[in-house]
């Protein structure tokens, strides 16, 4: 949809996350956790486990983005957590050793990704901003086979600063050859680290809604898409 009802010729950079957006987030963390378990011969019902620390997951990255956990503190904190709540005792840095390996492996794209980012390549420079961890997301793209399509992969964990805080932009947009403001899009699927981050930082935006969501009313994203493959035609004033 879009929102402003302009021609966007004018853009020359695009930012884009990874998780949500590029990659299936989802798909590959059930994958990387149900690996995990099986090594340690956990036994229970998968999708309350994975519910659990989805739940243990998603509270710590807010925590990341505000700055009060650092990515190297993460990685372990999350499944010392999970392993307080379940009430099993286990190493957590090995744990969380093994589910990265295994989330390094999880390298599936969303429906479409591959053919936007091909179809883009040659009319935008592209670079890939991630909140996410450095070993995790340089495996998957460089597994998915998408390196070329990204002139650099921004990561929060090798920038120490993450999105929505206005460094981790500044940073991609240098690395996308400093086009003016006006000139970058910011293209993501969380509200407040990729839209408040992107906007803030004085971005135009676009929202991969994925679904049925609603918008805060403070958030005015300047375009909303329900998919990837719909950013083309969002590029091209048709959305």
């Amino acid at each position: 949809m879009n929102k402003g009802g302009r021609s966007l010729t004018r853009y020359r950079a695009l930012l884009l996350d990874a998780d949500g957006t590029i990659f299936d987030y989802d798909r590959g963390e059930e994958f990387a956790l149900e690996k995990t378990l099986q090594d340690f011969s956990f036994e229970g019902e998968g999708v309350d486990l994975l519910t659990l620390y989805r739940r243990i997951n998603k509270k710590i990255w807010k925590e990341f983005e505000q700055g009060s956990i650092k990515a190297g503190e993460l990685k372990i904190e999350r499944f010392r957590r999970f392993s307080a709540e379940l009430g099993i005792d286990f190493d957590p840095e090995k744990f969380s050793n093994i589910y990265l390996d295994h989330l390094a492996q999880a390298a599936f794209m969303l429906p479409g990704a591959r053919e936007v980012l091909e179809g883009l390549k040659d009319d935008y420079t592209m670079v890939l901003l991630t909140n996410g961890l450095s070993g995790v997301q340089r495996s998957r793209v460089r597994l998915a086979g998408v390196g070329e399509y990204f002139r650099e992969l921004v990561i929060s964990e090798e920038v120490g600063e993450a999105k929505p805080a206005p460094g981790i932009f500044a940073r991609a947009l240098k690395a996308a050859g400093n086009p003016a403001l006006e000139e970058a899009l910011m293209v993501g699927d969380s509200l407040e680290s990729d839209i408040l981050g992107g906007s803030r930082f004085g971005l135009d935006t676009c929202w991969l809604r994925g679904g049925e969501r609603e918008i805060p009313e403070e958030l005015s994203p300047t375009y909303i898409i329900d998919e990837i493959s719909q950013l083309p035609a969002v590029l091209e004033g048709r959305g």
